[in-house]
């Protein structure tokens, strides 16, 4: 039994962001355009770690700690139309571009498990929860049908890429493209809308993180010296196809 208390700090992280960008109206106003590419310099990001030891002393059961242990840089681009198409058909869509990987970092889990990265050098792996491609676009039409009321229709989909769960990049979460759509009829003063989200019963989970939860063990034991550890994957569900009325 190890009777000292284990204490361990890790130092702030520190990110420099460039960015340029151009904005136009075009068509007499009826366009507006925005482009914009940035580049990240991203350092000491802080990574949860599992150490059996620290300075050569055995922990007993392993211990997760932050540290920092990685360096990054990320570079893209994004771009934003909207356009009037007519006086009562708008259009916007969007999309953004994403190169985010770890330039140097290190994952000192895996001198455990080495199987996956034998020294625990995850330098060039994707960063975690970034999609490389993400999009989104809507269109909507609005109609007078008296001089007090319009009837408005919108339709929205938006699209993510798969992402990496953790640094290691042994888990993901799927691609996923969600479509919504909305009727109504307002003014003024009152607004009465029908509405259905996730039309398409998309069904891709929304985030995931890998935890620890002793009662995967047999009979809620934990793990004996050489067993492997009673990790687990906790996952976000996303909310299925959902539909209703709204007043107000």
């Amino acid at each position: 039994m190890l009777n000292q208390t284990v204490v361990a700090s890790f130092d702030p992280e520190v990110n420099w962001t460039y960015e340029a960008g151009y904005k136009s109206s075009l068509f007499g106003g009826r366009v507006l355009a925005d482009v914009a590419i940035f580049y990240i310099d991203w350092t000491d990001i802080v990574i949860p770690q599992t150490f059996e030891e620290i300075d050569g002393v055995p922990l007993g059961l392993p211990v997760a700690l932050s540290t920092n242990a990685g360096d990054a840089t990320v570079k893209g681009t994004e771009v934003s139309l909207q356009a009037a198409l007519t006086d009562e058909l708008t259009l916007q869509v969007g999309g953004s571009w994403s190169d985010a990987n770890y330039e140097e970092a290190k994952i000192t889990t895996f001198a455990t498990w080495p199987s996956f990265y034998p020294d625990g050098d995850v330098s060039g792996n994707a960063l975690l929860r970034q999609s490389e491609w993400q999009g989104n676009a809507s269109l909507t039409w609005r109609h007078p049908v008296t001089p007090v009321w319009a009837f408005y229709t919108r339709g929205d989909a938006l699209y993510q890429s798969e992402q990496f769960v953790g640094a290691d990049n042994e888990s993901e979460i799927p691609a996923r493209t969600t479509v919504n759509l909305r009727l109504g009829l307002d003014s003024d003063t009152f607004q009465v809308e029908l509405w259905t989200e996730n039309l398409f019963d998309e069904d891709a989970p929304t985030g995931a993180f890998r935890d620890v939860y002793f009662n995967n063990t047999p009979n809620g034991t934990t793990s004996a010296p050489g067993d492997f550890f009673a990790w687990r994957m906790s996952v976000s569900q996303p909310r299925r196809t959902t539909y209703g009325v709204t007043a107000s």
